[in-house]
């Protein structure tokens, strides 16, 4: 029955045209390749299925690949690629091809227009014999130069590189979808990624992680209902909703995560949660979190999610764990603490800017300046508080404000009567510029106190290179006339 229903909206998705394209290029209905590739010694003579891969894919909006010596077609598909295999002398396995250097482009020309993708592959040998990593990869790929070109030609999947960019570059396959989802949206990449040739669903799932299109959200997510729990493409759609980021997923993934067994999908979801910053997990990931009998590994999992979904609720719970010292849970703790913006978030970081671990230190600097207006007024607060915390405050500042919801705060700082916080705050003014500019002439003109006044004055002959003085008439008509 689920199945059933899939398919059915599956038709009725399928039915808007050209779902996601772009209106400006021209449709095609008929489409001729050519290749041209070429490898260095010693795998001359290799030949990648770059042709085939792409006929598949663009069969999947509707296009009829004509023979090679046909003259009569719409659309003019180019793909150039050369490449060298790298690798290295391995003690277990000896001589292994495990990196590839690709570069290329593919382009297609229909109706006057021409789109361009470039390909660029740069990846150095592994580190260690893939003999080491048999349970993920065929080791036996990688004696032959060809075979191992050919596993990198059309992108590298992983977990943790399933973008392209990651590793120096993006294959053919992400390069072809996104030229195929220009012209014909998402349908073809969805077709692609439920094909049971693994290259054609790699290049499917690379290319809506790639393109991003929110067309894809509610597909993946009947997929997902729709596939039962050992499921191979289970995995993936999880992953694929994650990086969309669409709350829309939210439902499905919920329900994912409260029926999952499996412990390395279930940690997936999890992930997913976390970027698609689902409310509804925040309760659940934290009961997960304090059950005794969940590993250091899922709880780093869990503290990470919960910062990216940013709720004020996991403050106190992640931060139970900045004074336990197993694995990495501190530095998690601490990351995470400062992706949720409140000024609570920022109370507790605070107290470890000075910290006898640099790195947690570091870690906490950085998360309160990328925090901005909502650490504000926690910097100075502690900054009259505790001088001993004036060098680490002193550099964030430096490192300039950003967040121009800051300036109210900046400004009322302004008027403080420690001078330390009063600079600090100047030093807050002139690292946002220009939007501070409009805010502090309001403030000259308002303004009773000459302290405050001189301190405002300085930070706008820093941000305008201009000196009016105290006069905000002056410094009123020179804005009028130069703000645009």
């Amino acid at each position: 029955m689920r199945k059933f229903l899939l398919l059915t909206f599956l038709c009725l998705f399928f039915l808007i045209e050209g779902l996601g394209k772009e209106e400006d290029l021209p449709q095609f209905k008929t489409l001729k390749i050519q290749v041209f590739q070429s490898y260095e010694e010693p795998s001359q003579g290799v030949y990648i299925p770059f042709k085939e891969v792409a006929s598949r894919l663009f069969s999947f909006a509707g296009v009829t690949v004509v023979p090679d010596d046909s003259r009569n077609y719409e659309a003019l598909l180019t793909i150039k690629v050369e490449g060298k295999a790298l690798g290295r002398n391995y003690v277990k396995g000896g001589y292994l091809y495990t990196g590839a250097r690709m570069e290329g482009e593919i382009s297609l020309e229909v109706g006057g227009k021409l789109v361009r993708e470039p390909v660029k592959i740069n990846i150095g040998p592994w580190e260690i014999s893939p003999y080491e990593y048999r349970k993920w990869y065929d080791p036996e790929i990688y004696k032959d130069p060809g075979r191992a070109l050919a596993s990198y030609a059309f992108g590298v999947w992983s977990e943790e590189e399933a973008m392209a960019e990651k590793i120096g570059g993006a294959g053919a396959g992400m390069q072809l979808a996104k030229i195929c989802h220009r012209f014909f949206g998402v349908k073809p990449l969805l077709l692609a990624l439920t094909d049971k040739d693994p290259t054609l669903s790699l290049i499917g799932s690379i290319g809506i992680a790639s393109v991003k299109d929110p067309e894809a959200v509610l597909p993946l997510c009947e997929m997902l209902k729709s596939r039962g729990k050992g499921d191979k493409l289970r995995p993936t759609l999880i992953w694929l909703l994650g990086e969309l980021g669409d709350i829309r997923a939210e439902d499905v993934l919920m329900e994912a995560f409260n029926e999952e067994e499996n412990e390395g999908i279930k940690n997936q979801i999890i992930v997913a949660l976390g970027k698609i910053k689902s409310r509804k997990a925040v309760e659940p990931l934290i009961s997960l979190l304090n059950n005794e009998k969940t590993p250091i590994e899922r709880k780093e999992i869990i503290i990470e999610s919960l910062g990216d979904i940013g709720d004020e609720r996991a403050v106190e719970e992640i931060a139970k764990y900045l004074n336990i010292v197993e694995g990495r849970l501190r530095f998690t703790a601490i990351k995470a603490l400062g992706k949720i913006h409140s000024p609570r978030s920022a109370e507790v970081l605070i107290s470890y800017i000075n910290d006898k671990d640099i790195d947690i230190a570091y870690e906490a600097r950085q998360a309160l300046w990328r925090m901005g207006a909502e650490a504000i007024p926690v910097l100075f607060r502690e900054l009259k508080r505790n001088k001993g915390l004036s060098e680490a405050i002193a550099e964030i500042f430096e490192k300039g404000i950003k967040d121009i919801k800051a300036i109210p705060y900046l400004l009322s700082a302004v008027k403080d009567e420690d001078r330390m916080v009063r600079e600090f705050a100047v030093t807050g003014l002139v690292s946002i510029g220009r939007p501070a500019i409009e805010p502090l002439i309001g403030f000259l003109e308002k303004e009773k106190d000459q302290t405050a006044l001189r301190y405002a004055a300085s930070a706008l002959r820093a941000i305008t290179k201009q000196d009016f003085g105290l006069d905000p008439a002056q410094w009123r008509q020179w804005w009028d006339e130069n703000k645009k």
